[in-house]
């Protein structure tokens, strides 16, 4: 969790730094592609903490059925 938030954090000081330092077309595209690494990112990290859709599946069955008895 540490390691995906300081690689965010990394990529948002790079975007500040390639405004600074790079100049035309360059800086667009450093700047683009960090936006674009953060935003895959995250929704990898959001995928991650999400179970499966069959394991919800077969717990609210395991509920269901520990209520019946």
């Amino acid at each position: 969790m540490r390691m995906y938030l300081l690689f965010e954090l990394f990529l948002c000081i790079f975007c500040f730094y390639a405004l600074f330092r790079f100049k035309g077309n360059t800086q667009l595209m450093v700047l683009l592609i960090c936006l674009i690494t953060a935003f895959l990112f995250d929704m990898l990290h959001n995928a991650m903490k999400k179970p499966p859709e069959e394991v919800k599946i077969v717990s609210s069955i395991k509920e269901k059925t520990e209520r019946s008895n």
